[in-house]
């Protein structure tokens, strides 16, 4: 199985967090499919189990580049609990 490491976590000091993913996982297999943004609770819980999220985690962006998954960030929830289009 192959996996990918995180290279680069910006959190402003409050944890380390460096999450390793194998392209089997069921949330990397369910972003592949996804081309916007999504909030946590739009991700399927099976896709969830296993995957030992950020607590704060509010948003996940996949990345896509000529077609592939290449990469997702994970957003921390906004102060205000809104994301708009612009915020994103």
């Amino acid at each position: 199985m192959e996996s990918r490491i995180l290279r680069a976590c910006r959190d402003k000091g409050r944890r380390r967090f460096e999450p390793t993913f194998s392209y089997q996982h069921p949330l990397v297999q369910f972003l592949k499919a996804q081309e916007e943004p999504l909030y946590l609770g739009e991700i399927p819980a099976d896709a969830r189990i296993g995957a030992n999220l950020p607590e704060d985690t509010g948003v996940i962006v996949p990345i896509h580049s000529e077609k592939k998954l290449d990469g997702f960030l994970f957003w921390a929830k906004n102060l205000t609990g809104i994301f708009t289009p612009a915020t994103i």
